[in-house]
């Protein structure tokens, strides 16, 4: 080997050192990578996805988790989702001079009924358990005297799990990450998780 090649070669240890210094003083700084559900090879999921963007927090949206489509459906100065009620209808919390409660019709988008701000219910189910640690984050499914890990991943040193439930049929768990990202994940934990939606913060599944 002459002395260009052991140049060359030293730089790229140099290189690798460095980029692994970095990265455990720093943490990894990207989140963990996981498929899209509606590339080839994702399970139909049914369900309705009621969520905010990060970039628009003036509209509410909804997906139709099955075929991917998504619509607006109620846009105000600023929104924020709370849920669906017995009926099926969407909650919108919404502040414009006064905080108020919409009732809104997910299909039509039609205001059903409105009301003034209530108590806002816990996040998650107690079925599901996130925990994190230095960018180490798992979410694990605790059912029938068993636990079962669903995701374990790494990502940078606050990557978390965040909004969490299950779907109505039971068989999947979804999750918003740190990274702004809904997740779905089979609840036996033998597949998945998917990227169902990015660039959100809200999010609430029916």
């Amino acid at each position: 080997m002459n002395r260009h090649s052991q140049l060359m070669l030293w730089g790229a240890v140099g290189i690798g050192v460095a980029a692994v210094a970095v990265i455990l003083l720093f943490g990894l700084r990207f989140g963990p990578g996981f498929p899209d559900l509606y590339a080839d090879g994702g399970p139909t999921i049914d369900g309705t996805v009621a969520f905010v963007t990060e970039d628009d927090d003036t509209c509410a949206q909804v997906l139709d988790v099955a075929t991917g489509e998504q619509r607006e459906i109620y846009c105000s100065q600023h929104v924020w989702i709370g849920g669906w009620d017995g009926d099926g209808n969407l909650v919108v919390h919404e502040e414009d001079v006064y905080q108020n409660v919409l009732t809104i019709d997910p299909v039509t988008g039609d205001v059903v009924s409105t009301g003034t701000v209530g108590d806002i219910p816990p996040v998650g189910t107690s079925s599901l358990r996130a925990a994190s640690s230095g960018g180490h984050a798992t979410l694990s499914y605790v059912g029938a005297g068993s636990s079962v890990v669903l995701i374990d991943a790494e990502g940078p040193r606050n990557y978390r799990f965040l909004d969490r439930g299950l779907t109505a049929e039971g068989k999947w768990a979804w999750v918003l990450d740190s990274e702004n990202r809904l997740l779905v994940v089979a609840l036996d934990g033998s597949s998945g998780p998917w990227v169902v939606k990015e660039g959100i913060h809200e999010v609430s599944w029916k």
